[in-house]
């Protein structure tokens, strides 16, 4: 510290951007109340490692690559924690927008199929959301009109009886991600 011009602990947070509590914290040996960022900022204002830091609070600490491998554990956490994050807010919006899945697939067939619509002049208008599902690796488990083999995990009837393995044609699409099933296609027997 003197040797940075820092008469004391104070000089030194106030240098470093680092609160007083945290000085304590690190003073008194209390590593797990100790912030990484606050070990950096110091380290970095006294122009020292964060490990050579490190090891004249806490000499008991094994550093080197205990800490390398602590740091990849952490980053590994953190994109994990990033991956699940995305997930729930992809399904919550997936589930904001699940009306919108069951209709939109079958009244852009019919507006395909019949351009006199009015509503066909509104396709292009919603590629931007199609290409966001695509995006979130959202898919069509069937399209519209198809005959499929009835699969109940997959189906849901909306009338009438089958078993499964037979022969059913898709009304509403389902959707998929991944490997899970976000909505069942609605289906009717042949």
């Amino acid at each position: 510290m003197r040797a940075r011009g820092l008469p004391s602990f104070r000089a030194l947070g106030k240098a470093a951007g680092v609160s007083q509590g945290q000085l304590r914290h690190l003073r008194r040996g209390d590593q797990e109340h100790v912030r990484l960022i606050a070990v950096t900022r110091l380290a970095q204002c006294l122009e020292v490692s964060p490990q050579e830091l490190l090891a004249t609070f806490f000499p008991h600490l094994a550093l080197g690559t205990d800490l390398g491998q602590e740091c990849a554990y952490l980053r590994g956490q953190l994109e994990r924690q990033a991956q699940e994050y995305t997930t729930r807010l992809q399904r919550a919006c997936l589930q904001t927008l699940e009306p919108w899945l069951i209709a939109w697939p079958t009244a852009a067939k019919r507006a395909r199929e019949d351009p006199s619509l009015a509503a066909s002049q509104l396709l292009p208008l919603l590629s931007p959301l199609e290409q966001l599902l695509a995006d979130w690796g959202v898919e069509a488990t069937a399209g519209v009109g198809e005959v499929v083999p009835y699969c109940p995990p997959h189906h849901q009837l909306l009338e009438g009886t089958a078993q499964p393995g037979e022969p059913v044609r898709i009304r509403y699409q389902g959707y998929r991600q991944g490997d899970s099933l976000l909505l069942p296609a609605r289906v009717s027997p042949v």
